[in-house]
């Protein structure tokens, strides 16, 4: 596994971690995650996500245990359109072909608990020939060999 921090890569899935710090300016990810979200918008973009990030992103921008102030119900809805509504993000189907393979992935590396979300992502990002992730939990993913990890860059 391969971490990166500059320059921009495109073809590359981008956490839903990122989502979530380009709306709290207060959290020091915040500008990179921002940056990231606004080369998004462009329709000659190339970025991915899945609709478990959709449902991860929602998740805990709505928990108060996670994070503080939570968002509205409507406001995270609201930000959910917003997310799927960016030019240069396509929302990747979910294959059948997913489920055997981050199977495959939790035998491989004896994935357990929560972390078998991350190792779904990878397995869907292994299933379209996805092989660059945009986070800020690079820990999540190092036990990936065939996923090249990229920070996001300020701008």
């Amino acid at each position: 596994m391969a971490i990166a921090t500059t320059p921009l890569s495109q073809h590359a899935m981008i956490d839903t971690n990122v989502f979530i710090y380009a709306l709290y300016p207060a959290r020091p990810e915040y500008p990179a995650a921002l940056y990231l979200r606004e080369q998004a918008q462009d329709a000659n973009a190339v970025f991915y996500a899945t609709p478990q990030m959709l449902a991860e992103f929602y998740s805990t921008v709505t928990n108060p245990r996670r994070i503080n102030p939570p968002l509205s119900i409507d406001w995270a809805l609201q930000e959910v359109d917003n997310i799927q509504a960016l030019a240069g993000l396509t929302l990747l189907p979910i294959p059948v072909e997913v489920v055997p393979r981050w199977v495959q992935l939790a035998r491989q590396y004896r994935i357990g608990r929560s972390d078998i979300y991350d190792t779904q992502i990878v397995a869907t990002m292994l299933e379209n020939e996805i092989r660059r992730i945009y986070t800020f939990n690079v820990n999540d993913f190092t036990v990936y060999p065939d996923i090249e990890v990229l920070i996001p860059p300020e701008p």
